[in-house]
């Protein structure tokens, strides 16, 4: 991915801290970063990472930001052990907490992985991404009166986080409230189009018998699917609701 020049200010400013304090081209280099991290470019982002820690290894940020692309990569040691530093660089920096909970979340290591969004909520109350990751880990536990709670407060908190509804649909449906898990794919999709959002909300269409709706949902992932796994199972879902039915005739 080609990336945009940086302004002629920032360059110069760049320059006038680095010759100076450390402190402010680390905070340049992680700012830079985040940008990239953003547009997907990990790469130039785990540079500016590694390149802000190299500059100033007392700050925090650049650590659990670097942790989030170890996460992406399936590094979860590597990542853990940068979210562990920038908390004990920084004890009171919930996002550190937040992504480590995040971590843990994808080694399924469900309890810890709540246990750090409880630290993260500890410090920040009305944090709806902490609230929206602890409802899934609360989802996957099979907890979901806890997860459609923590859904609610991450809606309450940011109604505009798609993944906050798309959390709690999955919930509904797995809780058999499909009218509710419909409204709530429904409303992520109007917020930002998904794979995962056209999915759930297939499932759900499916299973409070809509067949001819939830065939509307598999086929837009069939075509216009993200990803080659996703069309796959859009296609998986599709057969297995064709089949369905007519078993039934």
């Amino acid at each position: 991915m080609r990336s945009k020049a940086l302004p002629v200010f920032g360059l110069t400013l760049l320059l006038l801290f680095t010759g100076g304090c450390n402190v402010f081209a680390a905070r340049y280099y992680n700012a830079r970063g985040l940008t990239y991290y953003k547009r997907g470019d990990y790469e130039h982002a785990l540079a500016d990472f590694n390149q802000a820690i190299k500059l100033n290894p007392a700050l925090a940020e650049p650590y659990t930001n670097r942790g989030l692309i170890e996460d992406l990569r399936g590094e979860y040691d590597r990542a853990i052990a940068d979210h562990d530093q920038a908390i004990r660089l920084k004890p009171s920096l919930a996002l550190a907490f937040n992504n480590r909970g995040m971590v843990f979340l994808h080694k399924r290591d469900y309890d810890t992985a709540i246990t750090d969004f409880n630290q993260a909520l500890t410090l920040k109350p009305n944090d709806a991404v902490a609230h929206s990751n602890r409802a899934m880990a609360y989802y996957r536990k099979q907890d979901y009166d806890q997860a459609i709670r923590d859904g609610d407060l991450a809606i309450k908190f940011d109604p505009g986080m798609a993944t906050a509804w798309n959390n709690r649909c999955l919930a509904y449906l797995d809780q058999g409230s499909y009218e509710k898990a419909i409204s709530d794919c429904t409303e992520a999709i109007r917020l930002r189009p998904s794979d995962e959002s056209y999915l759930n909300r297939g499932l759900a269409y499916s299973r409070k018998g809509d067949t001819a709706n939830a065939m509307i949902d598999f086929s837009q992932v069939q075509r216009q699917g993200s990803s080659e796994a996703n069309r796959k199972r859009a296609e998986t879902f599709a057969k297995q609701l064709d089949s369905s039915e007519k078993g039934s005739r």
